[in-house]
């Protein structure tokens, strides 16, 4: 099922936005709004924000009858492992969930939610560091592998992270490992 999301609103707002709700009011013309989206006619941001969101909201595998788990090969393991490594050391004024994401992406590797979608959410939590509170902000993320064929495939690994905030900088220090 589908949630919705930007594009469904979007779409609600745009008879608006193109002066066609009837409500008598003036609206603003099409050029303010093209002016705001530096020159894009909103339609065409509207259809790119709808394809972004189907996508998102794609199984990327049959959960109900998943295909077997495997491995990631140990040369991929250790490359990734080293690239988030570098990525999250030290300390952030956000957590670089971004970056992190990014880098298994490049390598054709997945976060994915229990419905089998790309994960998609918070990670919620600002205790400080050395605090009992800190020791449960963790999140483990599964994930899958694009194959050769464009199929997706469970990994046996998990994205593990966990982190907490610096007393004095208010900065996040974040661990971040396959797992």
């Amino acid at each position: 099922m589908a949630r919705a999301g930007a594009a469904g609103f979007f779409r609600r707002c745009m008879p608006c936005a193109a002066g066609e709700d009837g409500d008598g009011l003036e609206d603003p013309s099409d050029e303010v709004f093209r002016e705001i989206a530096g020159g894009i006619p909103i339609n065409l941001i509207a259809d790119e924000i709808e394809e972004e969101e189907r996508v998102r909201n794609t199984p990327l595998y049959d959960v109900v009858n998943p295909p077997r788990a495997r491995a990631v090969p140990q040369s991929v393991r250790n490359r990734l492992g080293k690239e988030i490594y570098e990525v999250s050391k030290g300390f952030h004024e956000r957590i670089p969930l971004g970056d992190i994401f990014a880098r298994l992406e490049a390598a054709g590797i997945f976060p994915v939610q229990e419905d089998g979608t790309r994960w998609s959410g918070w990670l919620i939590g600002g205790a400080e560091c050395g605090s009992p509170e800190a020791a449960q902000q963790r999140a483990t993320f599964p994930l899958v592998m694009r194959q050769g064929d464009g199929t997706h495939v469970p990994l046996t690994c998990a994205l593990q992270i966990s982190w907490c905030t610096m007393s004095e900088s208010g900065k996040y220090e974040v661990v971040c490992y396959l797992g």
